[in-house]
């Protein structure tokens, strides 16, 4: 301070470092990162076990754990600034929507990757193409729950039409049998609206989405339809989450945060949305229950002045969905020991990823038990692919 003047000066400080408080921060977004990845690691080896085996590489893993670190900052905070300015019922009803707006998103998550599936999107334009449905998704929420809850505020017997819809949409995801749920999209009616609607060229052009043919008249490219696609998927999906967060609460503030936070937390980690939404066989009845029960604490609170405390609301939200989660994992447990006992010479599935069995021990003939081994993945795969566990997204699409 003698020579410079001033403690802790500039000039005391190397040209072109960085001030301290952000090294800590930056270090300490590392070491939060680096702990998140080896515990997704972890978790998808444990749910080697139960689901089929996932290949994860070190940079798909440095980003699932980048997001989950960013998601659950970005949602703590919104749960501080909730808990501050609504107090502890407002945080209550802040972490009930987000729970609730998250469950029904993990659905929507897997009728996007069916709609890139389906026009064959490449995946490195697909982060692009989630990234303007985040921003698509804002603006549309914002406008669909300032609407909502200015109408339902001057209309107050107008939440009974939302309680009769959630549990329409709650009946409908329950009670549709696994034969009705089709990936194939041709005959889906938004595709199906988007494709004759927009005329476009066969194949992709990079991120353009505008192109010029041959004759000089410009086309869209199938990237512009994805695009416009997952958009109006967004618009058809809010019609049950906007009154499944309104039936929460009817705070502006809560529930936009709370809607906001589970949108962001899905997309960032996508990838392994959609791998374990395919595996959780239960969590379709579990959201099924949730729109049920969001509609029976409208109509009580309308038709008989009976109100639901967010805590128990929050409790019941936890329990269904804990419970659709635990019978999935047993689900898929009894399955896999039922086909290692029905199929004794193929390769179990660990030991083929582990590297540590010798086929020649119960074979004979190593080339015979790979084939085999290859042919039940294969298998399994396929059932995988046809769970009825994003059924839920394709019937509310429709």
């Amino acid at each position: 301070q003698g020579v410079h003047g001033h403690a802790g000066g500039s000039c005391c400080r190397p040209h072109g470092s960085q001030p301290v408080a952000t090294l800590r921060w930056s270090r300490a977004y590392r070491t939060a990162r680096s702990r998140v990845c080896m515990g997704t690691r972890a978790a998808l080896a444990a749910l080697k076990e139960f689901a089929a085996p996932t290949a994860i590489g070190d940079d798909n893993c440095r980003r699932v754990a980048s997001g989950l670190v960013l998601s659950g900052i970005s949602t703590a905070t919104a749960c501080v600034v909730v808990a501050h300015s609504r107090g502890r019922n407002g945080a209550l009803a802040f972490f009930a929507s987000y729970l609730m707006e998250l469950s029904l998103s993990v659905d929507n998550m897997f009728a996007f990757y069916l709609i890139f599936k389906f026009y064959h999107c490449p995946p490195q334009l697909q982060s692009g193409v989630l990234g303007w449905g985040i921003v698509g998704a804002i603006v549309l929420r914002a406008v669909a729950l300032l609407t909502g809850v200015a109408v339902v505020r001057s209309v107050r017997p107008l939440m009974l039409v939302l309680a009769l819809a959630l549990l329409y949409s709650g009946a409908k995801m329950a009670f549709t049998s696994e034969d009705d749920d089709d990936e194939d999209l041709s005959n889906n009616a938004v595709v199906a609206l988007v494709r004759r609607l927009v005329p476009m060229t066969e194949t992709y052009h990079g991120t353009n989405l505008l192109v010029r043919n041959a004759g000089g008249q410009i086309r869209a490219t199938p990237l512009l339809v994805v695009l416009i696609t997952v958009e109006v998927s967004d618009i058809m999906f809010a019609i049950d989450s906007v009154p499944a967060v309104l039936g929460m609460s009817e705070d502006t503030l809560v529930i936009y945060l709370a809607v906001m936070c589970a949108v962001l937390s899905l997309r960032s980690i996508y990838t392994v949305t959609v791998l374990l939404v395919k595996e959780l066989v239960y969590l379709q009845p579990a959201v099924a229950l949730l729109l049920a029960f969001v509609g029976f604490k409208i109509a009580l609170d309308i038709l008989f002045k009976v109100s639901v405390s967010n805590a128990l609301s929050l409790a019941v939200i936890i329990s269904v969905l804990f419970v659709g989660t635990v019978a999935s994992l047993v689900k898929m447990s009894c399955r896999r020991a039922y086909a290692t006992v029905s199929s004794p010479h193929a390769v179990p599935e660990a030991a083929a990823h582990d590297g540590d069995w010798d086929p020649n021990e119960r074979e004979g003939d190593q080339d015979g038990a790979r084939r085999a081994s290859v042919d039940e993945q294969s298998a399994d795969m396929e059932m995988a692919e046809a769970r009825p566990a994003g059924g839920g997204g394709l019937r509310r699409l429709e």
